[in-house]
Order: C-alpha cells, then sequence, then structure tokens
C-alpha cells in the first residue's frame, strides 16, 4: 500500500511539454515544488483560500501537504473508496465557473486528470488520518468546556444575553474540539518542518 500511494505522490502534475517551461520555487526532502504547482493550486482552487495568498503562502501550503502526505504514507493508510473519490471530484467540479469543463480547467494549467485524482485521494487520505489521530484526542471533558465558557462567555452572547452553560454545552464542546484539533495539528506540522530538509529557491 505505501508503495501505491508513493507512486500516486510521484505523479507530475504538469503535461510533459510543459515540464521545461516551469521554475522551480522549493525542494522539500527532494521533491520539488514549482511554480506551476503554485498557479495549479491558485487557479483549481486545490487550496483553500489559494486564491488570496501569495506565492510564497502557496509554496508554504504545497510543502506543509508534500510533508503530510509524506507522513501518512508511513503508516499504509487505506485506500479510500472510489465513490468517495468521485464525490469529491464532484464537488470540486461544482467550483468551476459556469460553462468550464474539468478538462478544459485543468489544461489551463497543463495538469493531468491522473494527478487530479491522485490530488483527491491524498486529500481522502490526509483528512482520515487526522480524524483518527487527533479528533477523539481533542474532545474536552465537561470541566474544560466549562472552563473555556466561562473565559469566553461573551462570544456565546446573543443581544447582549449570556446563556446557560447547560442549554449550549454542545456548542461550547465542538469549539473547544475544533480549537484544541487545530492547535495540536499545527504542531504537528511544524514538528514535520523541523525534522525536514526544506530548500526555497
Amino acid at each position: 500500500m505505501l508503495s501505491v500511494l508513493a507512486l500516486a505522490m510521484s505523479v507530475p502534475l504538469l503535461a510533459a511539454q510543459d515540464v521545461t517551461l516551469d521554475r522551480m520555487l522549493a525542494v522539500v526532502n527532494g521533491d520539488v515544488v514549482t511554480m506551476s504547482d503554485v498557479r495549479a493550486a491558485r487557479q483549481l482552487k486545490l487550496i483553500a483560500g489559494a486564491e488570496a495568498m501569495t506565492d510564497e503562502q502557496v509554496v508554504d501550503a504545497l510543502i506543509e501537504r508534500r510533508l503530510t502526505i509524506a507522513e501518512v504514507a508511513r503508516y499504509s493508510p487505506a485506500e479510500p473508496p472510489t465513490a468517495d473519490v468521485q464525490a469529491r471530484q464532484r464537488a470540486w467540479e461544482s467550483t468551476l465557473a459556469r460553462g468550464v469543463t474539468p478538462a478544459a480547467a485543468l489544461a489551463t494549467v497543463g495538469m493531468r486528470e491522473a494527478a487530479l485524482t491522485a490530488w483527491f485521494r491524498d486529500d481522502l487520505r490526509v483528512a482520515a488520518y487526522l480524524d483518527q489521530r487527533f479528533t477523539a484526542a481533542a474532545q474536552p471533558t465537561r470541566q474544560q468546556a466549562q472552563a473555556y465558557f466561562q473565559a469566553h462567555a461573551a462570544d456565546f452572547a446573543v443581544n447582549g444575553v449570556t446563556p446557560e452553560f447547560a442549554s449550549i454545552e454542545a456548542e461550547v464542546r465542538r469549539r473547544v474540539a475544533a480549537e484544541r484539533r487545530a492547535t495540536r495539528i499545527k504542531d504537528w506540522i511544524d514538528s514535520l518542518k523541523q525534522r525536514a530538509e526544506i530548500r526555497r529557491l
């Protein structure tokens, strides 16, 4: 399974004829991040918010993605169900401008259909790994949720009235868990960066 994921990670984003026109921006443990990778991530909206990011920020996101996928691959993740990959692709297609076909969108950045499918598979593998490793561990105790509520009571007020904790406990727990999960994932990614060999060009 690891060899299958490694192969998916190695699928070039660009058609062969475009490679000679590309420019390397970073090297992550020997894996190259190019200007065309940045353009594809932005124009195809493959990374959330990439449209509003600078090139450097998109490169950072791509570096984090490469490191995350490589780490997940060490645990030989299960292959995502084909139906889930297809659903992920349909969700992406819904973001395309009216009248733009998937083939036309890919052609604008010289990206192969196989690379797009591999991208979606990796999205699902990473999501499953993060859920398994971080979601359960991020769940707060009732005492922790109450402490959070007391410290952020104003955030839960409606028309100036703060509700009783018991009436919104589920929402408080959800918010605490989301923040703790995000913090733990960030710390994990930072640790991956510290161990990696990253060169920006």
